[in-house]
């Protein structure tokens, strides 16, 4: 009793597929060799020459339309991501920086030791030691101090919010001076 030989092959579509499709097409010569003896060699000339007859594609149409469509519709849609994102500068190792530990968490001074293989995220360390993996959204470049200057006098490149800082101003008349300088005044109401 003779142990017949089957290809064990993995059919999972890949980049890989045309290299397996010659694997399998050596196995099955090899096969016909085999089992048919000199009638395979016949055999596998016909099939040869069939073969080189017809204009074989061995991809399928479909499949290729449905990759350039994905490919297309990645690209669009990082096309509309890239137009309305924000252009960050790449920030270098050991550069002094202000980060958040949590989206809602106050900016905390640490430095970058080192740039994650993820783009725009780094490796921030705080005073403690302590290590943090942070995207540039929660990094920001600090203001390098001086040697004359207290290194906690640095701040953020943040622009900070002025609406606490400039008070309201109000002229005789009542009228309201904004921040912006605009003079709200107020409503008339009707007199008798």
């Amino acid at each position: 009793m003779s142990k017949q030989h089957r290809p064990q092959l993995d059919w999972t579509p890949d980049a890989k597929l045309p290299t397996r499709f010659k694997a399998w097409k050596a196995e099955i010569e090899d096969e016909i060799l085999l089992f048919e003896g000199e009638r395979g060699k016949a055999i596998l000339a016909e099939l040869n020459v069939y073969q080189e007859d017809k204009d074989y594609e061995r991809l399928n149409t479909q499949q290729d339309d449905s990759r350039e469509a994905m490919l297309s519709a990645k690209h669009t849609s990082q096309e509309y991501y890239n137009s309305h994102a924000k252009e960050r500068e790449q920030l270098s190792e050991l550069q002094h920086v202000w980060y958040k530990k949590d989206p809602v968490a106050h900016w905390q001074r640490g430095s970058v030791v080192q740039i994650a293989d993820t783009p725009k995220s780094y490796v921030v360390q705080d005073d403690s030691g302590a290590r943090y993996q942070r995207n540039s959204r929660h990094v920001r470049p600090a203001t390098v101090p001086t040697d004359s200057e207290d290194p906690s006098d640095a701040t953020p490149l943040v622009e900070p919010d002025r609406s606490k800082d400039v008070p309201r101003t109000f002229t005789e008349t009542g009228d309201v001076i904004t921040r912006s300088g605009r003079v709200s005044r107020k409503t008339v109401k009707y007199t008798a």
